[in-house]
């Protein structure tokens, strides 16, 4: 049904039955598949993960050959989907930083609200003086906060309908497949609930200091005194620098923590592939067993196709492999060196094994580190040869050259396979992982129906989907092409996820310095406007321009270094708690945390011009008539 949406598998047009054939049902040689059961009553996880390892073990006793060593992994699909297809890695990251922004935000509230209640002090003690109790004054400025908060947040939530828009607009389609709804974010009834209460909690908990300093007015003293100009007033701008200075510190480390995520999606996107990704096509074919039943048809087949694309206008190079960089579909081999016994599965050395053919290294653009590549005189009835990745050369042949050495590939087979070349590593499934040993042996030498078939297009490889089919059609007609993708678009796939996150927390970290530039200039404001009668004072007295503004940087300079010195701190263990996340950088690389301080503390000096300047502008005979 339409409706229907498996979260391993994102959409799927068409279902069809797992049903073996006897040839297959009889091959016992590793097979990736995904098996999925619902537990019966009263069952847990860990039960039925004993029982699959007991089932594991009398097949380990039954095929020792292929079994043995080997058994099961047993998790709950939620944690499946939560840890490898929905981003959960990320979302309590992305969630923590949201949280960071918004408590940034209520400092900024709560220094506006701060502010109010000392310049309404005098009407709180009015209040006090006609009876009011200190509590009904707590409980006034409560409900202001409240209604201040819920009310933002229904602003915010007429705003979240474009922002859930363009969040879901921002997700790539290669990243859909496995998040829930599909990618699609909706503001649903849930979400408004969630939102409001949001609002009352934040007005609730940000409302208490403002409360406690409007309630906590002298009645004799604030009505002698006035609005603002207190001993309590001064106490309450020295609370408001000390909410500031949290606020800095809250932004330093949530900046840096941003910069080290959004240089883990720079690294992820710009590592180096092995192979040259721009210009290929990709498409998957699996010949008809009734139509081709030998080896010789296969190869025939394929050899015929990757030629005649070859020479089709619009394409430099075509060639022809049982999978490719990022496809779906792998295949790992056990391989022994010439004269070496068979060892255990658990202990036997494995390697992915590819077919390719002849033009496969030239199409993909591999780098030749020693000897040679496959080429066309591999053929069937040539020597069997094989060349290999850098790392597997590196693990297996280490100080010595693996060229000419032979082994035999697959448990039990006598056949002797010559390395001839070694090529440099490739990223097969992401750019994260360490490369995987890999071997490539000649597709005519060891044909196989199920490939894919790689096209290097000298423009737009989409260009070329058209005479793929074409080329296919001339030599079978009735051979469909499957999971026809730029071999970018297979890459995207996978990095698709950490560009999309990099985008959200580069948001954040904009916002944030936004929040941290308005914090400071409110302070800095505010601080400057009770203290107008004395600059006027310093300014009759001999004061220039310069030493007004001195003032304010010296302020500015206390701010920052109760800021900086606990947010450096705060980064580090935030960088810490995200080093399993990041990818080619530190938590404490230097240059970030250099880079994130200048420029919160470049956002905090703009701040603070504008209240420097109205402080350098003030007339003496002005300032001292200031009430």
């Amino acid at each position: 049904q339409d409706s229907f949406h498996f979260t391993l598998l994102g959409r799927v047009a068409v279902w069809a039955p797992l049903v073996f054939t006897s040839e297959e049902a009889a091959d016992r040689r590793p097979r990736s598949i995904v098996g999925i059961g619902r537990l019966g009553e009263g069952t847990t996880v860990a039960q039925a993960g004993a029982e699959l390892r007991q089932v594991a073990e009398q097949l380990a006793m039954s095929y020792p050959d292929t079994n043995a060593g080997r058994s099961v992994r047993v998790w709950r699909l939620a944690d499946e989907v939560r840890i490898h297809h929905d981003l959960g890695f990320l979302l309590p990251v992305l969630f923590a930083m949201v949280c960071c922004v918004l408590l940034i935000a209520c400092v900024n509230v709560t220094n506006v609200m701060l502010a109010r209640a000392t310049a309404r002090r005098h009407e709180m003690a009015v209040r006090l003086a006609l009876g009011a109790s200190r509590g009904r004054i707590v409980q006034q400025w409560l409900v202001e906060h409240v209604v201040l908060f819920v009310g933002a947040s229904a602003v915010g939530l007429a705003l979240a309908k474009y922002g859930a828009d363009w969040i879901t607009a921002s997700i790539p389609d290669e990243s859909r497949t496995f998040l829930r709804n599909f990618g699609v974010i909706r503001i649903d009834a849930v979400v408004v609930g969630c939102a409001l209460a949001a609002g009352a909690v934040c007005g609730v908990v940000a409302g208490w200091l403002p409360a406690w300093t409007g309630a906590g007015a002298d009645v004799t003293a604030d009505l002698r005194d006035g609005a603002g100009r207190s001993t309590a007033a001064r106490a309450t701008s020295r609370l408001r620098a000390a909410l500031v200075a949290s606020e800095l510190a809250l932004a330093l480390g949530l900046l840096i923590s941003a910069a080290l995520l959004i240089e883990t999606a720079r690294n992820v996107t710009r590592a180096d592939l092995g192979f040259e990704a721009r210009n290929l096509l990709t498409f998957e074919l699996a010949l008809d067993p009734r139509q081709y039943p030998g080896d010789r048809a296969v190869h025939v087949f394929y050899d015929r196709l990757a030629a005649d694309l070859a020479s089709r206008p619009g394409v430099a190079a075509a060639a022809v492999g049982s999978w490719v960089p990022f496809g779906y579909t792998g295949e790992r081999t056990e391989f022994f060196l010439e004269g070496q016994p068979d060892l255990p599965p658990r202990d036997a050395p494995t390697a992915e094994l590819n077919r390719v053919s002849a033009t496969y290294s030239r199409t993909l653009g591999l780098r030749v580190v020693a000897g040679r590549t496959i080429g066309g005189q591999d053929g069937p009835g040539a020597p069997r040869v094989v060349h290999i990745s850098e790392s597997l050369a590196r693990r297996y042949f280490a100080g010595r050259d693996p060229v000419g050495t032979r082994v035999r590939l697959g448990r039990g087979s006598r056949d002797l396979w010559t390395i001839v070349g070694v090529v440099a590593d490739v990223s097969n499934y992401d750019t994260v992982s360490p490369p995987e040993p890999e071997v490539y042996v000649p597709l005519a030498q060891q044909p196989t129906r199920e490939v894919t078939v790689v096209v290097r297009a000298q423009g737009d490889p989409i260009a070329l989907v058209g005479t793929a089919r074409a080329a296919v059609a001339a030599l079978d007609p009735a051979e469909p092409l499957s999971r026809v993708f730029t071999m970018d678009a297979l890459v995207t796939h996978f990095t698709a996820p950490y560009s999309t996150t990099s985008r959200f927390v580069l948001v954040f970290g904009l916002v944030t310095l936004l929040l941290a530039g308005v914090g400071v200039y409110g302070v800095i404001s505010y601080a400057f406007s009770q203290r107008t009668r004395e600059i006027g004072i310093r300014m009759a007295l001999g004061a220039r321009r310069g030493d007004v503004a001195g003032l304010v940087l010296r302020q500015l300079r206390v701010l920052l270094l109760a800021g900086l010195v606990p947010g450096l701190v705060l980064a580090w263990g935030l960088g810490r708690a995200l080093q399993t996340f990041l990818v080619g950088v530190t938590p404490t690389d230097w240059r970030v945390y250099v880079t994130m301080s200048v420029v919160l503390a470049g956002v905090a000096l703009v701040a603070a011009l504008g209240p420097a300047r109205r402080a350098t502008a003030i007339h003496p005979v002005d300032a001292l008539r200031y009430e």
